[in-house]
């Protein structure tokens, strides 16, 4: 579980293990009180073959991308609005993410609580290269699907509260929505899930 930032100028490095995007290469154009604006790039999709999981044996290799854009976020009080644009530039599938982000913190006393809403739209070279079996890749076990363009809707509570001055508790439930279009793929086992985080970091 690693959690860090470092900046050197304009450019920086991100690595939040517990984050919706988990390890981020950047640099920053403007850094103000009420908003930022930055040139990112990330992996989005990792990725999907025997090697990964057993499940997936039979089933059409997928590379890992490699995306780049904007990330604009807001400050306002108590609320933190993020937007990413993004597009591929792997060459692995050719599409765009595009993501909105809404965030509240609560402070009471030593404890910190925060709740995010994210909403993010795939095109269709995205899902498509991932959830769909083309004729020639179906079996018996993956049978022929075709993906289009939808949404993923993420939503998240969580806690972070100091055990010392160099330890810190964290804590977060994640619940994740797919577009009910993509259930049919033969990939997707469920439409939604869930995900429970507890960690004890050390904070350098």
């Amino acid at each position: 579980d690693l959690n860090l930032r470092y900046q050197y100028k304009g450019f920086f490095v991100e690595a939040f293990s517990q984050s919706l995007e988990q390890f981020t290469w950047g640099y920053n154009f403007i850094e103000g009180e009420r908003w930022a604006l930055d040139a990112v790039a990330l992996e989005q999709h990792s990725e999907l073959s025997k090697d990964e999981s057993k499940d997936l044996r039979g089933y059409k290799k997928r590379d890992a991308d490699f995306m780049a854009g904007i990330r604009t976020t807001g400050y306002y009080g108590n609320y933190i609005v993020q937007l990413h644009a993004l597009t591929d530039i792997s060459d692995t599938h050719d599409g765009q993410v595009y993501s909105l982000k809404m965030a509240r913190h609560w402070q009471y006393k030593n404890w910190n609580f925060h709740a995010i809403q994210s909403e993010s739209y795939r095109t269709r070279k995205v899902v498509d290269y991932y959830f769909s079996v083309e004729p020639e890749d179906a079996s018996e076990k993956f049978p022929e699907f075709h993906a289009a363009a939808g949404f993923t809707h993420t939503t998240e509570i969580g806690a972070t509260y100091p055990l010392s001055q160099k330890w810190v508790f964290r804590g977060l439930l994640r619940h994740i929505e797919l577009d009910s279009q993509w259930t049919g793929s033969p990939i997707i086992l469920s439409k939604s899930g869930d995900m429970l985080v507890a960690s004890f970091s050390y904070v350098f």
